[in-house]
């Protein structure tokens, strides 16, 4: 991020423990999915790294504002026994027949969702990046619900990469209990047929001191995964990526980090102008710092709740005002 000057040892300190979450660490506080407890940041959710920061670091003109547009597939269909056991429910004063009926309508949702993203993206000139679950299935509570090897999944694979798309790891609930990452990695390598360079946590579910040792040993380049579980906002205080710091060992590692601005959830589907004219002051700050963030908004959401997607072009077209870089052309350097 450059050379600093002028800024005071306690300040560099105050950067160091939140883009490090050594300060999330120090409260040791955690919620019921074992996740770092995120009303325990200390500065609010906005760019308060980057504000401090304004004026010592030398420019880079190689940075520009840019919005990395994410996807995390947390399921290639709906005819899955999970799935299928909640439409039963949703369904039950129905007959069996239509109820099957919907069955066959719901089950292929998911890809055609995916072809409809693919479209609208490719008319707005986006490149995103989809996170893929690489399995194995599981019927545990958190468990994945798809696997890269099932042909829903590489069906749905094969259609983002001929789009141009990149495929990245999802990695799993369990992934930080099981320290799998490196066999899911592989998995869904194998089943794009490329290197996996991206990855996001699913939930968010991480373990900041050895969550970095374990990616880079994967062979992932970007990781995506740290951000608010609600709403939106900066959790590291930046809106710049940056190298990661692994705690325990005390080092840099070859792995960026970028900030993620916002995760679609419940608000995405009553949001109102406030909540847009919230996200525009926020982007507008990313801006000014010629940052780069990511927003994330599951396929799955989209299918089964059209507000959801009212609330993703609404996202989009401000990125478009502003002016923001959506191909991912400024994403690979990431130099400043």
């Amino acid at each position: 991020m450059g050379t600093a000057s002028g800024i005071s040892q306690a300040d560099l300190a105050f950067i160091a423990s939140l883009v490090s979450l050594g300060h999330e660490l120090s409260h040791a506080v955690r919620d019921t999915h074992g996740r770092l407890d995120e009303e325990h940041t200390p500065h609010g959710r906005g760019a308060v790294v980057d504000h401090l920061l304004a004026g010592t670091l030398a420019p880079c003109p190689q940075r520009r504002f840019s919005v990395i547009i994410t996807h995390d597939v947390d399921r290639t269909t709906l005819c899955e026994c999970t799935a299928i056991a909640k439409l039963f429910i949703e369904t039950r004063s129905r007959t069996l027949r239509s109820t099957i009926r919907s069955l066959g309508v719901c089950g292929s949702a998911i890809a055609r969702t995916i072809d409809e993203l693919l479209c609208f993206e490719a008319d707005n000139n986006i490149r995103s990046i989809f996170f893929f679950l690489s399995g194995p299935y599981s019927l545990a509570r958190y468990g994945s619900r798809t696997s890269a090897r099932w042909g829903s999944a590489q069906g749905i694979i094969r259609a983002v990469t001929a789009a141009g798309m990149e495929i990245g790891l999802h990695g799993s609930y369990y992934a930080k209990d099981n320290g799998t990452y490196a066999d899911e990695c592989r998995r869904l390598a194998d089943a794009a047929q490329s290197s996996i360079r991206h990855h996001r946590n699913h939930y968010l579910r991480y373990d900041a001191e050895h969550f970095w040792r374990h990616l880079s040993d994967a062979g992932i380049a970007f990781d995506h995964s740290v951000g608010f579980t609600t709403g939106w906002g900066l959790r590291t205080g930046t809106c710049i990526p940056y190298p990661v710091y692994d705690i325990s060992a005390q080092a840099l590692l070859g792995i960026i980090e970028v900030p993620m601005l916002l995760m679609d959830g419940t608000w995405t589907q009553q949001f109102n102008r406030a909540d847009m004219d919230s996200i525009r002051t926020l982007m507008e700050t990313v801006r000014r710092h010629r940052g780069c963030v990511g927003i994330d908004f599951h396929p799955e959401s989209l299918a089964t709740n059209r507000a959801v997607w009212d609330c993703f072009r609404r996202i989009i077209d401000i990125c478009r005002e502003l002016g923001a870089d959506m191909t991912m052309s400024s994403h690979t350097p990431l130099q400043g």
